[in-house]
């Protein structure tokens, strides 16, 4: 979504963005998070959720990596989109850790994303 969680910060930012998303997932996901304590968690935590958008989505994601997709004009050049890739909380990879917290992640994420804006800016 746009403006919120790493989608939003990616968008915002401009740049690749990379969200750990299971020790949040392991304190508040299980829990009967009320609306009066989820005001009570830091911002940098509900990314720009609300109670209703963080308690549906807490439990579903383990990782997020999100790829700005930008317009081909260097001169204004801007962002037309996000590439996300998501890996479920279903998927176990311990001996792994984080899939998508590595170089060559981000290098293919970013080629495609690249790919992605082309096309759409020679549409």
């Amino acid at each position: 979504m746009k403006g919120k969680g790493c989608i939003g910060k990616a968008w915002e930012d401009k740049k690749i963005t990379h969200h750990e998303i299971r020790p949040i997932a392991a304190k508040y996901g299980s829990a009967d998070l009320s609306e009066a304590s989820f005001a009570r968690v830091s911002g940098r935590t509900q990314r720009g959720f609300t109670h209703a958008e963080f308690r549906n989505i807490i439990g579903k994601y383990a990782e997020v990596l999100a790829v700005p997709i930008q317009s081909d004009d260097d001169a204004t050049a801007k962002v037309i989109g996000i590439l996300s890739i998501d890996v479920p909380m279903t998927v176990s990879h311990p001996a792994l850790g984080n899939i998508l917290a590595s170089a060559s992640a981000e290098t293919v994420a970013a080629t495609c994303a690249s790919t992605i804006g082309h096309q759409l800016s020679n549409a």
